[in-house]
């Protein structure tokens, strides 16, 4: 499973942490979102999802989609960051 992961995330070679995030993906979903794999190790593979924070929240988000009758695409990605990097000083400009 996780070498199928890692071949769908397109990456050749990775840092410790977007590994561990891709053997999450092939470890961490529930059966109702495996649908969801390809799409998150692709995601993990481009940068799009940049953390295990955000990879966590994003298998919880689906989740509680399914559970609600499907996941809208579109919405999921807004309300997931997906693809959203922030810079430490893009960052303190929220917070301030």
């Amino acid at each position: 499973m996780f070498l199928d992961v890692v071949a769908k995330s397109g990456l050749t070679e990775a840092n410790k942490k977007t590994g561990n995030m891709l053997y999450s993906v092939a470890t961490k979903l529930p059966v109702v979102l495996e649908k969801f794999r390809d799409m998150l190790a692709k995601e993990v593979g481009t940068g799009d999802i940049s953390n295990a924070n955000q990879l966590d929240y994003i298998i919880d988000y689906l989740l509680k989609q399914e559970k609600k009758g499907g996941v809208d695409l579109e919405k999921y990605a807004k309300d997931c960051g997906i693809g959203v990097k922030l810079t430490a000083e893009d960052f303190n400009k929220i917070v301030e």
